[in-house]
């Protein structure tokens, strides 16, 4: 009897620090990657946006980084999202501090609501820009 007692205990001590194993997570600490510096973009930081202009909208752009040459393109879209006209101008590295205007017609009228212009260069998209007119 005494025998079997000490088997038991024996069992029973033997399992219950394995038991509480799945509870233990271990420290990992993940090896450090090597530091890659990021890609250089176009970068259109200083501009001032989209503004109204008469009957229309105009959107000026500052360029104050151009990596490569390039489309830079403009989207406009009304208030119902619907997409009203688009324009495109070719930039080059040298194009750095220029400034470029983009001009909604008047045609298109200005109803109330959120218009929007979007920026992209070489189909990737850099930054929309966007006013809202109460009249």
């Amino acid at each position: 009897m005494e025998n079997r007692k000490r088997k038991i205990g024996f069992f029973f001590l033997s399992f219950l620090p394995l038991s509480c194993l799945p509870a233990c997570t271990p420290l990992f600490v993940p090896p450090l990657r090597q530091t890659t510096a990021a890609p250089v973009t176009l970068d259109l930081a200083g501009s001032a946006g989209l503004r109204r202009r008469g009957e229309g909208l105009e959107l000026s752009l500052q360029l104050s980084q151009v990596p490569e040459a390039g489309w830079l393109a403009v989207q406009w879209y009304s208030p119902t999202n619907r997409l009203l006209t688009s324009e495109s101008k070719w930039i080059e590295p040298n194009d750095v501090g220029l400034s470029l205007s983009y001009v909604l017609p008047a045609r298109f009228g200005l109803a109330p609501g959120d218009w929007r212009a979007v920026v992209s260069s070489e189909d990737a998209f850099l930054r929309q820009f966007s006013l809202v007119i109460d009249d």
